[in-house]
């Protein structure tokens, strides 16, 4: 019963709301125009699925103390409608005719017949009637803005902030507080204080703040119907964290998705900036130098994603959230990821978007669209690579996949192949979990323990796999993208997807995607064992840290470094043959180092990856000292028969040209040769 007060009076405060809207419509139309937007969508959280009753498993005590259903006052105490300007030195007046009130400071100008104000460093409005009678746990800011913002809100209790970022246009942001799924509550709001997100002038109007409260749902929240169970984990930005298909009957298998930690599970991920041209500070991850990667479920030392707001409708769940930086320690990015997921009869449809407010120049990496963990009892990977696409043509089936090396692809997706879907599955059972992106190109993922068959959801081993594009973050636009997601055999997955193969586009990762060029894949010795580097390379040798481009003056490859921990990888399993140890004892690397590099003396170390060995360790390591200096090419000469782990079958180098260097320091490779 007492879920059902709170959603009378709810209703009764938006009845209240909407007809002070119907009766101050002209006034606030006025001061909602008064700034010229530069981005024509609406404001964040605008899209978002709205219901008076929330489908989700909420808390038993959702309420603390103070019970929300003992509150006399509307929950929504909405400000809107004309306002008084009375013009003072140094501030502003604004007051309605209600006598809400606040004063402006920090501004540059205000238009006294609009209420439109310019600034262009910090405006604070400081309120100096109260805004919220009883306690409240989410807040809207109604406004406009013609470039994006950072908007910090102070309360009354605590004398702290919060900050959010609203993006240019005309609308409403919501937002939870930051203490909302502990069941933390305020009592008033004291100030706003308005920054530009970039250098810019900043044209704003405030049209309306309201407060309310909200049920609190648990950490894990719940979507059913017949066949699926969906659940997001929302201290963990809201991510994927539960999928159940209830019509399967495989004994100890249940949830199907990896949630081991923030890193796993089905969500969100986006790969930037280095820092090369900014002041972005990276940080370090499974032993290299992290990019920028806000990651929706959390960091590598398991702070989850903040959650920023959440709505409900009948068969949908809506999710917004600020990721936390991976390689960070609890570094919230200026970021935010959105997510609806809406129950169909035979999947679960995602709709996601995504906006950067850092304001930092990003390079085009490999993004996951989206990063899906699953359990590793689903061992077997199937996708469609071929070019007749939805004609029941032979699928790919891939078995004891390796680990993942960051891009390394599984499947390539030719330009006439839109049957562009992937799935793990146990071949035992015949049933597993896939995922559909149109418009993805390539695949990428792999297994953590090859061979391991866990039916836990929360072993550390798993199985991934992710559609890969070529895509630019770009800051305060929003990336866009829907994928699908259902369970069942191969055949099955492949039929639902197939039923539902035009249900979006994702015209913005089409038209904003690099296009990607086939792995080459030498099919002779020859071809594998003296790498001519004047030739394609692509799936052969990958770099990290490193800027890789062909120099046609010198005709060899230039690697220019970006970072520390810069190094390359000859990846030769990907190749039709397969090499073996024993039959090459030496390397031979022809490099040459300009004499305007930085450092007076370089180093290099090699990792032979090879038999039981896959992926280098310190145990590996060869010691490579003394690499000459002179702008004149030498070959490096390298006995590979005094690693202890060069034996059986060659699976990858990797070749550290500067165990030390500076941004900028360049190393040519002409060849490299295996005898």
């Amino acid at each position: 019963m007492g879920g059902m007060e709170i959603d009378m009076k709810h209703c009764f405060s938006q009845v209240l709301a909407l007809l002070l809207v119907l009766l101050l419509g002209v006034q606030l139309l006025g001061l909602l125009t008064a700034c010229t937007p530069s981005a024509s969508g609406p404001a964040k959280g605008s899209s978002a699925p709205e219901s008076e009753t929330p489908q989700a498993d909420t808390t038993e005590d959702d309420t603390t103390e103070d019970d929300t259903t003992e509150i006399n006052a509307p929950e929504t105490q909405p400000f809107m409608g004309h306002f008084s300007i009375i013009e003072q030195q140094g501030s502003t007046t604004f007051t309605s005719q209600d006598g809400f009130s606040y004063v402006a400071t920090g501004y540059d100008n205000v238009d006294t017949q609009t209420g439109a104000v310019t600034f262009s460093q910090a405006l604070t409005l400081r309120f100096t009637s109260r805004i919220a009678y009883e306690k409240f746990n989410r807040f809207t800011v109604t406004y406009s803005s013609d470039q994006p913002i950072k908007l910090f809100i102070g309360f009354a209790e605590d004398q702290q902030e919060e900050l959010f970022f609203l993006e240019a246009g005309t609308g409403d942001f919501s937002a939870v507080l930051s203490g909302f799924l502990s069941k933390k509550f305020q009592h008033n709001v004291t100030f706003l204080r308005i920054e530009p997100c970039a250098q810019s002038e900043v044209c704003f109007s405030l049209a309306a703040l309201s407060t309310e409260i909200i049920p609190i749902p648990d950490q894990t929240c719940y979507l059913e119907n017949q066949r699926f169970k969906l659940g997001v984990a929302l201290h963990w930005g809201g991510a994927i964290s539960y999928l159940e298909d209830k019509t399967a009957d495989i004994d100890g298998v249940i949830n199907l998705v990896n949630c081991h930690d923030t890193g796993r599970l089905i969500q969100q991920s986006y790969y930037g900036t280095l820092g090369e041209d900014n002041d972005y500070e990276p940080s370090v991850s499974f032993g290299s130098t992290w990019h920028y990667n806000p990651v929706q479920g959390g960091d590598q030392y398991g702070v989850g994603g903040r959650l920023v707001d959440i709505r409900f409708t009948d068969n949908s769940i809506y999710i917004k959230s600020q990721p936390c930086d991976w390689a960070k320690n609890g570094a919230f990015t200026p970021f935010y990821t959105e997510n609806t997921y809406t129950l169909q009869e035979d999947c679960i449809q995602v709709d996601n978007r995504a906006t950067d407010f850092s304001g930092w120049e990003h390079p085009y990496k490999h993004q996951e669209l989206p990063a899906v963990y699953v359990i590793s009892y689903l061992d077997t990977f199937v996708c469609y690579n071929g070019d007749r696409p939805w004609t029941d043509d032979d699928l790919t089936v891939l078995r004891d996949l390796p680990f993942w090396d960051h891009g390394t692809q599984i499947a390539y997706f030719n330009e006439k192949n839109t049957e562009t879907w992937f799935a793990w599955y146990s071949e035992e059972d015949s049933f597993g979990l896939g995922a559909y992106a149109p418009g993805i190109d390539t695949i990428g993922g792999g297994q953590s323990q090859p061979g391991v068959r866990d039916k836990s959801d929360v072993s550390n081993a798993t199985n991934y796999a992710s559609g890969c594009n070529l895509l630019q973050i770009k800051s305060f636009e929003p990336i866009t993208y829907s994928y699908l997601l259902t369970t069942g055999s191969p055949e099955q997955i492949r039929s639902t997807f197939k039923a539902r193969q035009d249900f979006t586009d994702n015209a913005y990762i089409q038209k904003s995607s690099l296009p990607q060029e086939p792995p080459y894949k030498p099919t002779t010795a020859q071809e594998l064992t003296d790498l001519d580097l004047s030739k394609a390379i692509n799936g052969i040798i990958s770099v990290t840290n490193s800027k890789m481009e062909y120099d046609v003056t010198e005709q060899a490859i230039k690697l220019t470094t970006i970072s520390t921990d810069t190094f390359i990888n000859v990846q030769y399993s990907n190749a039709d043959v397969t090499l073996h140890a024993k039959d090459y004892s030496t390397l031979k690397i022809v490099y040459m180092i300009p004499v305007s590099n930085q450092y007076a003396q370089y180093n290099a170390e090699l990792y032979p990856c090879a038999g039981n060995t896959t992926s280098p360790s310190a145990e590996t390591l060869m010691w490579i000292p003394g690499l000459i200096k002179d702008g004149t090419y030498h070959t490096l000469v390298i006995d590979l028969t005094k690693s202890a782990v060069w034996e059986g079958e060659v699976h990858k180098l990797r070749f550290d040209h500067f165990n030390n260097s500076a941004a900028g320091d360049v190393m040519y490779i002409k060849g490299i040769t295996l005898e």
